[in-house]
């Protein structure tokens, strides 16, 4: 299955880099390729190259098939859209941030355009003015605006938030003021899923639990992290144990051990055993489609799934093959998966535990405790392992003490789990259960947070911060794969690989600390506009309005002479020569004519930010249309990069 998994990757990598019009003729080399290998499949070479050569182009034109369908070409203008509330990302105060699908548009002549129900993330900002709307799943939404294709506006260095919403089928974004709801229509009926979920929420809230300790108990039963703080998933962060924050294969397995312990031990033997086994299965998956169907919890229930078939068969149910086939199944269902951060985690931490963690053995046979702190820590050494690169590629630390702190993480997690499966459904049946569930539960999490208080407290608790590239995470991972073969094998050849691709490593990080090379961008940091500059992934240097508020936003960055122009100190001035600039970047807070900037300088580009209201957007659009200047429009087009 790795000869599959490995082409298909390939292929889903490369179609980021080709146009969706080329796939019937991919689709036509595959045919040929796969004639190709019957006709040669006695070659063993020959047959091998051109087997990867089709699922590589298998892989590209299933991602490219999976762009398409959720892409749309949305007009320039702002129209009328109709959208169905799909789910609720976080609702604060001031606004409202959602995934809906929008059917239909209207434009201001009365046409209708049915649009293929297309995915999209929609910002609904709250207006004191204006009515409010409690926003829930299967409602019916019509408002008036403007939709855009996903771009990244903000630093795409740091978090590349068009590759995150395009691996998750989402093909328009937009922006919505509490005033332009047109129309608003609650949902006749929810499906099963959406009352289950919210009859859990409604027991979790009846606890009546501090905000800390909700957002900490929601996360770990329904996945719902919206109600963490920034604080509360660093301090998880740094001590190493931010997984238990996000449901993978613990939560699943905890349900597991539960559930088999309840139903084994009364349904031993026969055809009771396997009707036990298949309720187990379909309330696993069951509880994977209340939650959402998160990638790292999908392949948990895979796997579980094909370990519980394997023992009916008598085979080897905890094997490679069975995490290769379940990620091979994800990814040709979901190719974007293969560039969400919980589906790389989860299953790179599930390979270096079956790999690495049978290499230390089965210790302390005579003695439970001992031989249970060993297997966490073995366990928790190996799944360390394989997620430390890619931790430091998105997270840019490493926890230093991550074998102390899940030591204490696992069982308080497992007992808290256990708890909630337990006592909330008995809360929802039993109201007088629910004062003693809510001391319970908050006893246990108050725990929990006092020992990743100590651990972090601890002297070098975090090592970093760390700005690997691509490459050189790439050369870690073959690092451990020298190391594990050398511990396999004994091989001096492998050690000897291995050497070299600890310098080449070495020689890569010199080479980035020696060179000067730096990149130059125009972003939107939450809705202000900011310079920046990047090194390698490293952000070195940020300018915001305070650095050019002495100089009227005029500056010189990189060589590059750039005027942001944030306010309306330049109007009615006058010059004798016009000064060369190479940007002017039109920011929200002008208001003025930009014929009358143009008669100051002489500019090479005109950049409209994102940070503009669409009034104004539109309107320095015309006036620089009747001037024969097409702007760089970081609403469609994202951050920009300067030359």
């Amino acid at each position: 299955m790795i000869r599959v998994l490995l082409p298909i990757i390939a292929g889903i990598v490369l179609a980021g880099f080709l146009p969706s019009g080329c796939m019937l003729p991919l689709l036509g080399l595959a045919v040929l390729c796969c004639i190709a290998f019957s006709v040669y499949s006695k070659r063993n070479y020959v047959s091998v190259v051109l087997l990867g050569v089709c699922f590589v182009l298998i892989g590209t034109v299933r991602t490219l098939c999976f762009y398409h369908s959720h892409s749309y070409a949305w007009s320039d203008e702002q129209k009328l859209y109709s959208v169905v509330v799909r789910d609720i990302q976080k609702s604060s105060e001031k606004y409202v941030r959602l995934n809906a699908d929008c059917f239909m548009a209207l434009d201001t002549a009365g046409n209708v355009e049915n649009i293929p129900d297309i995915s999209c993330k929609i910002v609904f900002l709250k207006d004191k003015k204006a009515a409010s709307h409690d926003f829930c799943e299967g409602d019916t939404v019509t408002f008036y605006s403007q939709m855009f294709s996903p771009c990244t506006t903000g630093n795409r260095y740091e978090w590349n938030e068009e590759l995150y919403l395009k691996s998750r089928g989402i093909g328009g974004t937009s922006v919505v003021y509490g005033n332009h709801i047109a129309d608003y229509r609650a949902a006749a009926n929810h499906s099963f899923l959406k009352k289950t979920r919210d009859a859990i929420e409604n027991v979790i809230l009846s606890l009546s639990l501090d905000k800390e300790k909700e957002a900490i108990v929601s996360a770990l039963v329904l996945g719902n992290r919206s109600g963490l703080t920034y604080d509360m998933r660093q301090k998880y962060s740094r001590v190493g144990i931010s997984h238990i924050l996000a449901l993978s294969g613990l939560h699943l397995g905890i349900i597991y051990c539960i559930l088999s312990y309840l139903l084994f031990g009364v349904f031993r033997k026969g055809r009771a055993r396997t009707v036990a086994s298949l309720f187990i299965i379909a309330f696993l998956w069951g509880y994977v489609m209340v939650v959402g169907m998160p990638y790292s919890l999908v392949r948990a229930a895979i796997l579980t799934t094909l370990c519980m078939v394997a023992a009916w068969l008598r085979r080897d149910a905890w094997s490679v093959g069975n995490l290769v086939f379940a990620a091979t199944a994800i990814l040709l269902v979901s190719p974007g998966a293969l560039y969400d951060v919980g589906f790389q985690l989860s299953f790179m931490a599930c390979l270096a535990i079956m790999k690495f963690q049978p290499l230390f053995g089965n210790r302390f046979q005579g003695n439970k405790v001992l031989k249970y702190i060993f297997g966490i820590i073995t366990v928790s050494f190996s799944a360390q392992i394989g997620v430390a690169p890619l931790s430091i590629l998105y997270f840019h630390n490493f926890p230093s003490y991550f074998f102390i702190s899940n030591l204490f993480a696992v069982p308080l997690v497992f007992v808290i789990v256990g708890s909630l499966f337990v006592l909330l459904p008995l809360c929802a049946i039993v109201p007088g259960v629910t004062q003693i569930a809510s001391w319970c539960i908050s006893s246990e999490v108050a725990v929990l947070n006092t020992c990743a208080d100590f651990v972090g407290g601890l002297w070098g608790a975090s090592a970093g911060p760390f700005y690997p590239t691509i490459v050189q995470v790439v050369l870690m991972y073959l690092v451990l794969i020298a190391v594990y073969k050398m511990l396999c094998k004994s091989n001096v050849r492998v050690l000897q690989v291995g050497m070299i691709f600890v310098l080449l490593l070495v020689v890569s990080q010199i080479y980035c600390l020696v060179s000067d090379s730096k990149q130059m961008f125009v972003c939107d940091n939450f809705g202000s506009p900011e310079i920046g500059l990047v090194s390698y992934g490293k952000t070195v240097s940020q300018i915001s309005h305070d650095d050019w508020e002495e100089t009227d936003g005029l500056l010189t960055v990189g060589g590059k002479k750039i005027l942001m122009l944030d306010s309306d100190k330049w109007n009615y001035r006058v010059a004798a020569n016009r000064l060369k600039v190479d940007y002017i970047v039109v920011c929200k807070g002008y208001k003025g004519h930009l014929k009358d900037v143009a008669g100051l300088f002489e500019v090479h580009n005109w950049v409209l930010h994102s940070s503009l209201t669409d009034f104004w957007r539109r309107r320095y659009i015309a006036e620089l249309s009747e001037m024969k200047i097409v702007p760089f429009d970081m609403k469609k087009s994202g951050m920009l990069d300067v030359k």
